[in-house]
């Protein structure tokens, strides 16, 4: 069987890697598994031969289900695996079912399956909802999920799990093969997918072993500040990167925020008029985000700059280069962006790094040392997420269930294999009449029992149902719209509500006026004059992962020969004048006082979202110690505490400080987690379906949902304090915000730590960008761009001066 495959590999000059081989030949073998493989090194055929060969040409559908996290990549799955079929197998059919497929053809479908069928994770549960599909799904040989790392760690992926437990029940024959990029943790994420497999062993791995070639290299700005800050290199280095834009056939350039690419666009168009400059990220129309990988397939295009719209799946030849603007932020991110040029296997893969600030020169740095040590971010699994399984309980319900056989498809997910008899009992009563607190109100009676099978209550629940399956959600978003053209994308509706007839922004590449905004659409002409006004999209932040943190840290403790820890060495040479570097095994933490504020700085190099919850809870163990008034600010490598005393630093109120003893009872006190669980319990309750978003096209406001989830929050905070979504939404506010399990090791790992306590005249250059952050936060009749100004002119006066600096070591 195999020889076929090899043939045409043979036909088009390829070569079978031996890791493609060993999965075929797995899974005609009877194998389950998960393949792990960079990419451009094949691993869609990797999945495809396998289950193509045991059916074998004449084969009548349906075959496969090809699970991907993003729609945007199914036209191009689809081709990609339409090549070898097209020859071998011409009478098989490859179809896409997605949100963008038309209701005609979903209906075609669900009479008629392809042999290859490609669609999403809400696709599918949607899919699993018709019961008229249910007799041609139980004939599937194969199930492919795609990209298995993008749904790992999210709700999507518990989702996902459900829906292929119900799948396995539905077809008994059928094997799952995931597909992934490198992980941190693969066993684990292999037994998330495959917690059983059909033959009782543990889940096959099968690695890519080829070793792709790759160079990074980095921008190394022509002056270096000592005292460096958030993004004030940006747009200096614009004309190095011009030069290097020019001298490859296509490029992509990758920013981390949505508002960072129509910036660099803008200004990149302004540079080079004569070059095709395209723009894409996820808040454009499809059609200007399909135009633009048209034209990058195409070659037609000089650059293109993106955001993470374009990290995953989509083949991009002529793409000999990628820059990323600023830190990646995580190893892994930045190893899924390297792996968009030099598609090939055997050609190179090229990233030219861009610092928006000198330390990010430092995270390039540690970056291409984790490379080299092979060490990427683990993505932990989600369990328990009972929004989660109450919508799978109401979508079961679409095509009928008997209650127990549901639960034991349930408990045979990863999620949910210590899930309760007792909590099954309470999910299933909450969706079938919203529990004890709900039950008197018609709206959510949902579900009718009869003779042991569920089955949704009426139409118009099963109408509202469908229109809710899902859990990606999004702020509420208001179109853009030429007022006589076609619509450019979305932008969030606060933006727009702060903007007046006749205000310009920049937007989808162009610089807009507003003529008019209602209804959640924004009607807009072209602009003469330059925007002033850039929309920023909530969540643009991508803090800095833990891990590649740890290794910042290494960066400091014992640096690398390259060129960027070269370039920094006056920066650290100052560090360490003024203050002292960071160590292992050490808590640097810095003191200063500036006219009549005491600034207190510690460096636990845990990444901001941590950094966040720490800080919260420093500040209310610190005002325990004594009454202060305190303001904080974090980044990605400390936290900058104001207050207008000073603030003691011996053995036992450092001991106090950093214990890990009360730590969620202390957090919940901190962040007021009545406030946070509420707006958290909005997307719970959206994805449990007890608050409706809305028809297509007319969706409620955020107000209007807000207050909606608000109401039930309060209604089960005073009713029904032991209700399993209440506990959810405040476990998820504390997690997600501050990563409680990390920030307990985060704790205990200091704990054990020396603290290297140094009173400082004047500000360091670690000090110097939190300083920055915090004036920013505060309203002054001087502008920040004076402070900044004036503060350096300081910092130079007092460096100029005799040295009196003193140090202090706390530690066991």
């Amino acid at each position: 069987m195999i020889a076929q495959a090899e043939e045409w590999f043979r036909e088009r000059d390829w070569n079978v890697f031996p890791y493609q081989k060993k999965a075929w030949k797995s899974f005609l073998a009877g194998e389950e598994g998960l393949i792990v493989a960079p990419t451009g090194t094949g691993k869609t055929y990797a999945a495809l031969f396998g289950p193509f060969l045991e059916a074998g040409a004449e084969a009548a559908g349906p075959v496969i289900l090809w699970l991907t996290p993003l729609r945007a990549l199914a036209n191009d799955l689809s081709q990609a695996i339409s090549l070898p079929l097209s020859q071998l197998a011409p009478q098989w059919r490859v179809e896409v079912r997605t949100g963008d497929t038309s209701q005609q053809k979903k209906a075609k479908q669900r009479t008629s399956l392809p042999h290859i069928l490609i669609t999403t994770p809400e696709s599918l549960a949607l899919l699993l909802t018709y019961r008229d599909t249910h007799a041609q799904l139980s004939r599937l040989q194969a199930l492919i999920v795609d990209e298995w790392h993008e749904l790992l760690g999210n709700k999507r992926g518990t989702l996902l799990e459900l829906s292929v437990s119900r799948l396995r029940s539905i077809a008994p024959t059928m094997r799952t093969w995931g597909v992934s990029a490198s992980l941190g943790n693969i066993p684990q994420a292999a037994k998330v997918l495959l917690p059983q497999t059909r033959s009782g062993k543990e889940p096959t791995i099968i690695r890519c072993d080829f070793e792709k070639k790759y160079r990074i290299e980095s921008i190394i700005p022509e002056r270096m500040e000592r005292f460096p800050w958030s993004g004030h290199l940006g747009l200096k280095v614009l004309p190095q990167i011009v030069r290097e834009v020019k001298q490859a056939k296509t490029s992509l350039l990758f920013t981390n925020t949505r508002s960072q690419a129509e910036i660099w666009h803008a200004q990149l168009q302004e540079r080079m008029p004569e070059e095709k400059i395209v723009l894409h990220h996820g808040s454009l129309e499809r059609g200007i985000r399909e135009e633009a990988e048209r034209l990058i397939k195409a070659g037609e295009v000089r650059l293109a700059v993106c955001t993470s719209s374009l990290d995953l799946g989509v083949d991009f030849p002529p793409v000999e280069q990628v820059f990323q603007l600023g830190s990646p932020k995580g190893v892994a991110r930045f190893l899924q962006r390297l792996g968009r040029s030099g598609h090939s296997p055997f050609e190179e893969s090229r990233m030219i790094c861009v610092p928006t600030n000198a330390f990010e020169l430092l995270e390039f740095s540690a970056t291409r040392r984790a490379l080299k040590e092979k060490k990427i971010e683990s993505r932990v699994p989600l369990e328990s997420c009972f929004d989660v399984l109450i919508q799978h309980i109401l979508s079961s319900s679409l095509s009928g269930f008997r209650g127990q056989e549901l639960f034991e498809e349930v408990r045979s997910t990863y999620a949910f294999r210590n899930l309760s008899e007792k909590d099954w009992q309470w999910c299933l009563l909450f969706a079938a009449s919203g529990g004890e607190t709900l039950k008197a109100y018609g709206q959510f009676q949902r579900l009718l029992e009869k003779d042991g099978v569920y089955t949704i209550r009426d139409k118009k629940a099963e109408r509202f149902h469908r229109l809710s399956i899902g859990t990606i959600l999004s702020d509420s978003m208001a179109s853009v719209k030429y007022a006589r053209g076609p619509t450019l994308g979305q932008v969030e509706e606060s933006f727009l509500a702060k903007l007046k007839p006749g205000d310009s922004f920049l937007f989808a590449g162009k610089v807009l006026t507003l003529i008019q905004f209602r209804d959640l659409k924004a009607y807009v002409r072209k602009a003469k004059e330059k925007a002033s006004i850039i929309p920023r999209w909530m969540g643009g932040r991508l803090p800095l992962s833990t891990h590649l943190a740890q290794y910042v840290e290494d960066e400091f403790s014992h640096p690398s020969h390259s060129a960027e820890m070269k370039a920094l060495s006056s920066i650290l040479q100052t560090q360490a004048d003024i203050s002292g570097l960071p160590r292992k095994n050490s808590l640097l933490i810095e003191q200063v006082k500036i006219r009549t504020q005491y600034h207190l700085f510690l460096y636990p190099f845990a990444g901001y979202h941590v950094h966040e919850g720490l800080s919260s809870l420093l500040s209310l163990r610190i005002s325990r110690l004594l009454p202060i008034s305190l303001s904080a600010v974090v980044n990605d490598y400390g936290i900058h505490i104001v207050s207008s005393k000073e603030i003691p630093l011996d053995e036992n109120s450092l001991d106090l400080l950093f214990s890990a003893e009360g730590l969620e009872s202390a957090m919940a006190e901190a962040a007021n987690i009545a406030e946070l669980g509420k707006r958290q319990f909005r997307e719970v309750a959206r994805i449990a379906g007890l608050i409706f978003q809305g028809y297509p096209g007319a969706p409620k406001t955020n107000k209007q949902l807000q207050v909606s989830s608000g109401l039930l929050y309060d209604v089960f905070a005073k009713y029904e304090p032991g209700n399993l979504l209440l506990a959810q939404a405040n476990a998820e506010a504390l997690e997600r915000i501050f990563q409680l399990d990390v920030l307990q090791a985060v704790l205990r790992e200091i704990g054990s730590q020396e603290k290297n306590i140094h009173r400082l005249k004047t500000l360091s250059p670690l000090s110097f960008p939190l300083w920055a952050s915090f004036q920013q936060t505060h309203m002054s009749s001087e502008s920040w761009q004076e402070k900044i100004d004036r503060m350096l002119e300081e910092i130079d006066k007092k460096n100029s001066e005799p040295k009196k600096r003193t140090r202090n070591n706390t530690g066991r």
